[in-house]
């Protein structure tokens, strides 16, 4: 997965991702399944920001036809 630089917090500023601190963190949940759900962790430093946060993804291995919404746990 391949996210934006640019994302938008929920109070309409915009925000960069500084690559360089930058961490993602993946893994499989449950590797006995085939179709398991992958976790992504990301670092986004340590500041407060109004919720929602919306980012672009650019690039995902399977296509997503449909505008997606989801939650991201602290």
């Amino acid at each position: 997965m391949i996210l934006d630089e640019r994302f938008t917090d929920g109070k309409g500023g915009a925000h960069t991702i500084n690559y360089d601190d930058f961490n993602l963190y993946s893994h499989i949940v449950d590797i006995t399944q085939e179709n398991s759900p992958t976790q992504y962790y990301i670092n986004l430093g340590s500041e407060a920001l109004p919720q929602p946060l919306t980012f672009k993804i650019n690039s995902y291995p399977n296509p997503i036809k449909e505008n997606v919404s989801l939650f991201i746990r602290k």
